[in-house]
């Protein structure tokens, strides 16, 4: 094999592999749990939070108990927004956030979407959040 075949050899097979992780890239976005309308359809009052948990297909970035959000938040907030009975659940993916909260029972009260104020995200948690892992 000649210089010239093994330079071209590395060339292809370099750009191959970019082809490939760049189709995977793309593919995990279209799977983005939280863009999915399926998602978005599914999530109903009532649900729980472990039916929950399976369609955005992972636990929950943050849960607080209704005596958490009682002692974290001031009296003005939760007369002005209250407080869920059952506590919320939150999943975080920037840009997006998605918040749940229960009533006593755990059933799902509220969806809210939202976006999240912009930080600076480390290209080490990007390449974890593209891997998903």
């Amino acid at each position: 094999m000649t210089k010239r075949t093994g330079y071209t050899l590395i060339v292809v097979l370099t750009a191959g592999l970019g082809v490939l992780v760049s189709a995977r890239l793309w593919w995990l976005t279209l799977q983005d749990p939280f863009t999915s309308e399926e998602v978005s359809r599914r999530l109903l009052l009532g649900t729980t939070r472990e039916q929950a948990e399976r369609i955005v297909g992972r636990p929950a970035d943050r849960c607080y108990s209704a005596e958490a959000l009682r002692q974290q938040l001031s009296p003005d907030v939760l007369a002005r927004f209250g407080c869920p009975e059952g506590g919320c659940a939150d999943w975080l993916q920037p840009p997006v956030g998605l918040r749940l909260e229960f009533d006593a029972a755990g059933k799902v009260t509220q969806v809210r979407y939202t976006f999240l104020p912009y930080y600076e995200e480390r290209p080490i948690d990007r390449i974890r959040r593209w891997l998903r892992l």
